[in-house]
């Protein structure tokens, strides 16, 4: 089965590092081990108490899902698309990526790509790229103290210029404004 084209792939590791270097890195849901402190904190203080503690399953909400690789892709219920969509979310990186690799790796026509894109993402093939690498580039941000320079290259802009350029276009926001809003957002 293709990752994350057919089937996604999520664990409950907190191994940030060895998530990273699979083959496809895999996306992992962030256990929050200070709220279950806290919770469990509170559950034997009422008990020293004296308190009647219920027997009862505490629910403790997981951190949001790091997404990475292994599960990162839109929900497309059209093979070839989801095909389209896991070569590009596994080639972002690259600023040589093009619609002849995609169609040399999933030997799918030009005219399909186009067609498929358009149908069933709703929006041209180099708009759905810049925006993912905006994406990346806001979890990059958030996630990272990375400058915008080594972010440019992560996310696969040409340049620097191209990059600000794009980030401008998309968000409206200028390089600095957009660090302080990721920064803000965690």
């Amino acid at each position: 089965m293709l990752i994350p084209e057919e089937v996604a792939i999520v664990t409950c590791a907190d191994y940030q590092r060895e998530c990273e270097l699979t083959s496809v890195p895999v996306s992992n849901i962030e256990v929050d081990y200070e709220l279950q402190g806290y919770r469990a904190a509170e559950l034997l203080e009422a008990m020293m108490n004296g308190e009647d503690v219920p027997p009862t399953t505490v629910y403790v909400p997981p951190k949001p899902v790091v997404t990475r690789a292994s599960s990162n892709i839109d929900a497309i219920d059209h093979h070839e698309t989801a095909v389209i969509i896991g070569y590009i979310m596994r080639n972002l990186h690259r600023n040589s990526l093009s619609v002849a690799d995609i169609i040399r790796e999933t030997g799918i026509s030009q005219g399909k790509l186009y067609y498929c894109f358009e149908k069933h993402v709703g929006q041209p093939i180099a708009a759905y790229i810049s925006t993912k690498r905006i994406e990346k580039a806001a979890s990059l941000v958030k996630n990272t103290r990375m400058s915008s320079a080594e972010i440019t290259e992560q996310c696969g802009f040409t340049d620097l210029k191209h990059f600000l350029r794009t980030l401008k276009r998309l968000t409206g926001l200028k390089f600095s404004e957009f660090r302080d809003q990721g920064i803000r957002g965690s």
